[in-house]
């Protein structure tokens, strides 16, 4: 039974490689629970069916040391900024600071930088004191959180919508969201390669390639079944013609010693 398990999964995992059936390999997200992505402006195809994309503002109080931990997430789960224990300083008189998450339309900012273009829409963040209405420093690195509805693997970020500096991100294919630290307040994006997105455009299946696939998923269950298969499974026992098991044979029985000879005196 272990062994028809092992070629099974060994099977499943074959037809799941990254290839010409375009499917996800094991244990990368399902991604078909997904909601649809929503656009500030969306392709043209998608037009019909959008819907806007949520923003998000949160006011969190302001100690003497500064600011607590605090989540800041839009509601259809396509942006999410979160900030450590102290990351906005303290700054009287002002007792508290909104955060604010906006979703923007990327052509609305500066061009991608080359090999890069956007995935998905762009989103500005604001820090401001609530009192004073001065903008908030960040005293202690957060991260930032962005669902992309193609295959972004990189983020963007620029202060003021007029020039770009990239990231050191962390993708989440399975989930289609990438990671970002966060420093400073202002426009941050999902980005690809322009030269990986043509390299992972789908192409139709090869019937060919399709069949070769098929013929080498049934040779690794043959082999695995093989290797797993118990030794003498299946084999026949001999049997007597009542269909019992022959008797074990009787031992003979061993030979008595002669009595040892009395000595005279």
């Amino acid at each position: 039974m272990g062994g028809v398990l092992v070629a099974v999964y060994l099977a499943v995992a074959l037809f799941t490689l990254p290839g010409p059936l375009g499917l996800r390999p094991l244990f990368d997200g399902t991604g078909g629970t997904l909601p649809p992505y929503n656009w500030v402006n969306p392709p043209k195809e998608l037009a019909a069916g959008n819907k806007d994309p949520a923003n998000q503002r949160t006011v969190t109080p302001i100690g003497a040391n500064g600011s607590s931990a605090v989540d800041v997430s839009t509601h259809d789960g396509q942006a999410l900024v979160s900030l450590p224990d102290g990351a906005l300083p303290a700054h009287p008189p002002d007792g508290s600071a909104a955060i604010e998450v906006d979703p923007v339309d990327p052509a609305t900012v500066a061009p991608a930088p080359t090999p890069l273009t956007f995935d998905g829409n762009g989103y500005h963040v604001t820090i401001k004191y609530e009192k004073t209405g001065a903008d908030a420093t960040v005293a202690k690195a957060g991260s930032v959180l962005l669902r992309y509805p193609s295959t972004a693997d990189k983020m963007l970020f620029s202060a003021d919508g007029k020039s770009w500096t990239q990231l050191q991100a962390v993708p989440s294919p399975g989930n289609s969201t990438v990671l970002a630290p966060f420093n400073a307040t202002g426009y941050y994006v999902a980005a690809l390669s322009q030269t990986g997105s043509q390299r992972k455009a789908k192409k139709g299946a090869n019937p060919l390639v399709v069949g070769v696939e098929v013929l080498g998923a049934l040779v690794v269950v043959g082999i695995v079944v093989a290797l797993f298969r118990r030794p003498g499974a299946g084999r026949s026992k001999p049997a007597t013609t009542s269909g019992r098991r022959p008797p074990p044979a009787k031992r003979p029985a061993a030979k008595k010693r002669p009595p040892p000879k009395k000595r005279r005196r």
